[in-house]
């Protein structure tokens, strides 16, 4: 009947137009089809997805590792945590701090022999609440990351076998200790430290070309009641531009001379002096010299600076000043006076940490002349798996007595080849890092990391 019908229907047509409609109702069947199989794939796309993520929220609702290993999160920022999970496997490593046993801060500051100086502090929680220890331990300038990192795995193994013993990972631990029977050495540079380095690099194409060379000298000698710091530096740097056939050369030079010492007086106060004698194209000095006694004040004890810090610092600057080019106030050569006030707050806790730090400096002859400059650091988790991260710093420029009276050219600001006038000066950065699945992080596998 159908067949007949569209046949009969068919015949008030001529053949051309029944090709055309034939096709043409093909077309539409096809698109119809596609359209619905589009529809039902992307259907079963989104319930996959749907099933993956309430599949693992509920494996990670129940996840488990079926051990009564001891939690540990790890808080440091220039470790390698890998190698720590690799060479550490008798706990289990979480990434929630707020579900670990132990939580675990490694930081570090550098030493008197240009070294660091580690503290590793084990805070316990959820049945350890009571107990805090506290580890440090050095290590030398010609260390090398091997080195470094397993004084840091053997003294961490050791602190966390303490807390572990009564696990089943006990089962499989034991202690062993070789005797050193060496004899002490006497330290024949009486705690000097010397170090020399250079550094170069350059880059470039058809039409450009830069080139910088920077060397460094340093003498100090720290120990518990002093800080002597000497050092010598400069740099040189070149770039040569091509433009219409002719090369536009800039260079920037800068010779630098520092000395700082320091003499603790207690736990809270320290005393000293600092002198500088520098020269910067960049900045219109043909040499520029200062001397400064300083004064510095600890709210905090030294010994918890790794931890936290709050510390003030002031001076007094005698400066004398020759200039490349006359400034803008007429001057080729003057003497100054300037005072610089430094405050400082640092601390490291479980939830993140915190670094504040505001300076002040204007010169006594004219308190307009005067520069503030603000800087802060700060990471904080959250809550579980979130957080959150800022870094800023603010100047308030207005002290810029020795720019130039000539004024700028356009390659000297497009290049930045000298100081420009500015009110101001700023940077800054905001971050989220949010992490979620496995509360657990114990393997570890290297395959087609980047290199």
């Amino acid at each position: 009947m159908v067949f007949a019908h569209i046949t009969e229907k068919a015949s008030n047509y001529t053949f051309r137009e029944v090709f055309f409609k034939t096709i043409y109702f093909i077309l539409q069947c096809y698109m119809t089809l596609n359209n619905t199989m589009r529809i039902i794939g992307k259907a079963t796309y989104i319930f996959a997805l749907i099933f993956v993520f309430i599949t693992g929220i509920g494996n990670a609702q129940n996840d488990s590792l079926g051990n009564d290993y001891i939690n540990v999160f790890l808080d440091c920022t220039y470790c390698n945590k890998d190698h720590i999970k690799k060479e550490i496997t008798f706990v289990n490593y979480v990434r929630e701090p707020k579900r670990a046993q132990l939580h675990v801060i490694i930081s570090h500051q550098t030493n008197g022999s240009g070294g660091r100086q580690y503290f590793i502090t084990l805070q316990g929680q959820n049945g350890f609440a009571n107990r805090t220890d506290t580890l440090k331990f050095s290590t030398l300038p010609t260390y090398t990351t091997e080195e470094i990192r397993s004084r840091l795995i053997r003294r961490l193994k050791l602190a966390l076998a303490s807390y572990a013993v009564n696990t089943t990972a006990a089962e499989n631990m034991e202690l062993t200790f070789s005797k050193n029977t060496e004899n002490l050495i006497e330290d024949k540079w009486k705690k000097w430290v010397f170090e020399a380095s250079v550094n170069s690099y350059m880059n470039g194409d058809d039409n450009y070309k830069y080139y910088y060379i920077w060397s460094n000298l340093e003498a100090k000698k720290i120990s518990e009641k002093i800080k002597l710091i000497n050092r010598l530096s400069s740099s040189y740097s070149k770039s040569i531009f091509e433009l219409d056939g002719s090369d536009f050369i800039a260079i920037n030079r800068t010779y630098n001379a520092y000395h700082l010492f320091g003499k603790s007086i207690n736990e809270h106060w320290t005393i000293g002096e600092k002198a500088n004698v520098v020269h910067a194209s960049f900045s219109n000095y043909y040499v520029k010299t200062s001397i400064a006694p300083l004064i510095e004040f600890n709210i905090f004890p030294y010994s918890e600076a790794t931890r936290r810090q709050f510390r003030f610092q002031y001076a007094i600057s005698f400066q004398n000043a020759h200039y490349i080019d006359t400034t803008i106030y007429n001057k080729v050569s003057e003497f100054l006076l300037a005072h610089e006030l430094k405050a400082g707050f640092e601390v490291i806790k479980k939830w993140g940490s915190l670094d504040l730090a505001v300076e002040y400096s204007n010169y006594l002859h004219d308190f307009e002349l005067y520069n503030v400059d603000f800087n802060a650091d700060l990471s904080i988790r959250l809550f579980k798996g979130v957080q959150f991260s800022i870094y800023g710093r603010t100047s308030l420029v207005h002290d810029q007595i020795n720019l130039s009276k000539t004024g700028l050219s356009e390659e000297d600001i497009l290049l930045r080849l000298k100081e420009n006038s500015t009110n101001f000066r700023f940077f800054g950065s905001v971050g989220f890092t949010y992490t979620f699945g496995s509360l657990y992080s114990n393997i570890v596998n290297p395959r087609f990391d980047l290199f």
